[in-house]
């Protein structure tokens, strides 16, 4: 699932050239709160092309953008150990120690949630 405030869907909807009720009905969003809309896509992301690129990239969400500085994913040692074994991407770039991690995953408080 991805997440999306108010602004964000209308800043997606705004890059796609499309009114956000469009762009929530394209993109199968559903709102789930007064400022928070979700899609739902049990096979992956809508929002991904052929080509894996996001359509949105410019003005992803926050979920998107914070990636994987979630506490979901680097919370506990645990947690870390098991995103290095399913992201095939992890531990290829620049290794940050853990108070930069967590100063990230601070930025927003959404980043608890994901």
């Amino acid at each position: 699932m991805v997440f999306f405030t108010r602004e964000e869907r209308s800043a997606a909807a705004q890059h796609l050239g499309m009114s956000e009720r469009a762009f929530s009905s394209a993109y199968h969003l559903g709102q789930t709160g007064e400022n928070e809309w979700v899609v739902h896509a049990p096979r992956g992301c809508p929002l991904l092309g052929q080509n894996k690129e996001c359509a949105i990239y410019p003005v992803r969400p926050l979920q998107c953008a914070s990636y994987p500085f979630w506490r979901s994913k680097l919370g506990t040692p645990a947690a870390r150990r098991a995103y290095l074994r399913e992201c095939p991407g992890a531990g290829r770039g620049r290794w940050l120690k853990w108070d930069t991690v967590d100063a990230r995953i601070r930025t927003d408080s959404r980043n608890e949630f994901f």
